[in-house]
């Protein structure tokens, strides 16, 4: 039986923005993106160069130290300007099936949240499913309101 403290392994994750594009980033979000959603085509590696050199989207990965650098998680922030304030919005949170309930998640929601404050964001927006269950009630643990709207999608 395993009684390693899931809870722990989370002190050997880094979380990093990444600001130069590797063929070992582009295959784990290759990785991870299906695990996101069923919809997931592709992705290549003008798609994350695309992602890299915004100013308006910023990459970050979580990266164990533990375990020859494996990227075990993303999540990408997206910043603008609009007239009711400066909004940062979290986008394509994802943990690796495998590592899910050591807290990596959490330690990367907790980066993005200091992120966001750093600089100078006015409200922090995120979208979760409602199948997503553990998420959800982490992004509500840690202040998280749920708000009642309308979210509209035109697929093109």
């Amino acid at each position: 039986m395993n009684h390693i403290d899931k809870g722990k392994q989370s002190d050997n994750i880094q979380i990093i923005e990444v600001k130069k594009t590797s063929a070992k980033i582009l295959a784990s979000l290759q990785h991870l993106l299906p695990q996101l959603t069923a919809d997931f085509k592709s992705f290549d590696m003008s798609s994350l160069e695309e992602i890299v050199d915004s100013d308006s989207t910023l990459l970050f990965i979580a990266i164990d130290l533990s375990s020859e650098d494996q990227i075990v998680g993303t999540y990408t922030l997206v910043s603008f300007r609009i007239p009711t304030g400066y909004t940062i919005r979290i986008e394509d949170v994802i943990v690796d099936e495998n590592r899910r309930g050591e807290g990596i998640g959490k330690k990367m929601m907790h980066h993005a949240i200091n992120f966001a404050k750093n600089t100078g964001a006015t409200k922090i927006e995120l979208a979760s499913h409602e199948s997503r269950i553990e998420a959800n009630k982490l992004y509500l643990s840690l202040g998280f309101k749920k708000i009642e709207t309308n979210v509209y999608r035109y697929k093109i």
